[in-house]
C-alpha cells in the first residue's frame, strides 16, 4: 500500500486527502498522558508518568512522539515530517520504518489510534 505513494510520486498536498480516503488511522498521545524527558547525543529517555515505565528512544522516535503529543498524525504524515531523520532512504522505506515505529509506540502504551 505504501509503495503506491512512492511509485506514483504523489505531491505532499494531496497525501492527507488520499490517506483519509483510504481510512488509515491517525494516532495521538492520550490527553491525560504525562512525560518527563532527558536527552543527550541523539538519544532520549522518556519516563511515562502514567505507567511508571521508562523508555529509550532514538531521535526519530522522540520526534514522532513529540509530534503526536501536539496533534494526531497518520503514519504517512509522520513519515513526511520525519523524512530528514532517514537520509538515503526512499519514501517507501521511510513509510515502512515509521509504520513499525507507530506499532512500537502503541505496544508501549504511549499512543493510541484516533476514535
Amino acid at each position: 500500500m505504501y509503495g503506491l505513494f512512492a511509485a506514483a510520486r504523489i505531491p505532499h498536498p494531496f497525501l492527507p486527502a488520499i490517506v483519509s480516503a483510504m481510512g488509515l488511522p491517525a494516532w495521538h498521545v492520550p490527553a491525560h498522558s504525562r512525560f518527563h524527558w532527558r536527552s543527550w547525543d541523539g538519544e532520549h529517555v522518556v519516563y511515562h508518568v502514567n505507567s511508571g515505565d521508562t523508555h529509550r528512544l532514538n531521535a526519530a522516535g522522540a520526534r514522532a512522539l513529540q509530534l503526536l503529543i501536539t496533534a494526531p498524525h497518520t503514519a504517512p504524515e509522520l513519515a513526511e515530517s520525519l523524512r530528514d531523520e532517514f537520509p538515503g532512504e526512499t519514501q517507501a522505506s521511510v513509510l515502512v520504518i515509521v509504520g513499525e515505529l507507530v506499532e512500537r509506540l502503541e505496544r508501549l502504551g504511549l499512543i493510541e489510534p484516533d476514535a
